[in-house]
């Protein structure tokens, strides 16, 4: 269920005085027809070589029918945000949200917890809201990692629409201090002033919008080796393979145009058709010159050598090539020193600070922790060599 299908109206609550607002969800999937449902479980039953008029099952058709309509009709709601006149800036999380969804492969249940925040801009949520938004789409036909993409594009778009300012596919093209506040130059021409910034779009982008305000942090930044990386995706058909893939992948130990592939289809579930085997093939630069070689060489390097490995029959059905230059940053000796540098030239810029992989931790973990850390230090104007490194 996307964004898009579910019908939203803005409305005032109370008087005058009050500046809630209210933004009423509605879900727009078609009804559950229940007659229908109920027929279907009572000719599953028979398909199954069971008698649906037996004293134990003549009430299953309809309790089936009436359980599954339950669990994929979420209830209506109003998000209800608040101007937030305290200006608090810390996260706003709630933990152990219960998750109850239905697995759309199976149709069986599945459960687990949800831990949900955001950082409060103008206006704030209400702290139950957060549950509901959970609830909205867990009530479908789901995959985990759809469900947890659906419930922050959910957030975004809800703030947004009630009041919040966010830009995406924005570029900056220029930071200017000015007095205790910053000046951002957009892309567009338009200038916006902002009171806090954590660059954390990598630290090649990062040193250029520094080089002006912060030379000496640009300059560290800048000392950090960037190395370049393609990932190959392949598709193949279950049927191309003699024995089912099952593995979940491997790393190459002898030379070899990859360094290592993840079986995508094996190690997580739902990531492609059940009749699909999907593969993602790791080429660094370090591997030699296949690395920078063009798409088709590439790419008949690979599908040689994964096909020759799990005895693949045919090409892939579907190929996609993605090459990312200079963005993965390498740790060396004195790395951490390099970090403490960068942040010293940020120290005349309190409210700037810097977060990404390039940093201090390539993980994901580690780059939300950061994130939430650098952005927490923004807003309170701690100058950035008040803080730790390793803290």
């Amino acid at each position: 269920m996307s964004i898009a299908k579910l019908e939203r109206k803005i409305t005032a609550r109370g008087g005058a005085d009050d500046d809630s607002r209210r933004l009423r969800v509605v879900h727009e999937h078609e009804k559950v027809d229940l007659p229908a449902a109920e027929r279907a479980v009572r000719d599953l039953l028979l398909a199954l070589g069971r008698d649906p008029s037996s004293p134990h099952l003549t009430d299953t058709p309809r309790r089936v029918a009436t359980s599954f309509a339950e669990m994929l009709t979420p209830r209506e709601f109003d998000l209800t945000t608040f101007p937030n006149d305290e200006h608090y800036d810390e996260l706003v999380l709630a933990r152990d949200i219960p998750v109850q969804s239905l697995c759309e492969h199976h149709m069986l249940p599945f459960t687990g917890v949800a831990h949900v925040g955001y950082l409060p801009g103008e206006r704030i949520l209400g702290l139950s809201k957060l549950a509901r938004v959970v609830e909205l789409f867990a009530r479908d036909l789901q995959v985990q990692e759809r469900l947890t993409a659906q419930v922050a594009d959910a957030l975004v778009d809800r703030l947004s629409a009630a009041g919040a300012d966010l830009r995406l596919d924005t570029r900056v093209q220029q930071l200017r201090p000015v007095g205790q506040g910053t000046e951002a130059v957009l892309e567009d021409g338009s200038v916006e002033t902002i009171d806090a910034v954590v660059l954390a779009g990598g630290v090649a982008g990062s040193a250029v919008l520094l080089t002006e305000p912060a030379p000496a942090a640009a300059s560290a930044l800048s000392r950090v080796p960037l190395a370049s990386s393609t990932v190959v995706t392949l598709a193949y058909p279950a049927e191309a393979f003699e024995k089912p893939v099952t593995s979940h992948g491997w790393l190459e130990a002898d030379p070899a145009p990859i360094s290592g592939i993840t079986v995508s289809s094996a190690k997580w579930a739902g990531r492609a058709p059940e009749d699909m085997v999907l593969i993602r093939a790791f080429v660094p630069e370090r591997v030699g010159p296949i690395a920078s070689a063009p798409d088709a060489e590439l790419l008949a390097a690979v599908t040689g050598h994964v096909g020759t490995v799990l005895a693949a029959t045919g090409e892939p059905a579907l190929v996609r090539i993605a090459r990312w230059p200079a963005m993965m940053p390498k740790y060396v000796v004195g790395h951490l020193d390099t970090v403490a540098a960068a942040d010293a030239g940020l120290a005349h810029l309190p409210s700037w600070r810097l977060a990404g992989s390039a940093l201090r931790g390539v993980g994901v973990p580690d780059c939300v922790a950061d994130g939430r850390r650098q952005a927490t230090l923004a807003l309170l104007g701690v100058p950035a060599r008040a803080a730790r490194v390793d803290s």
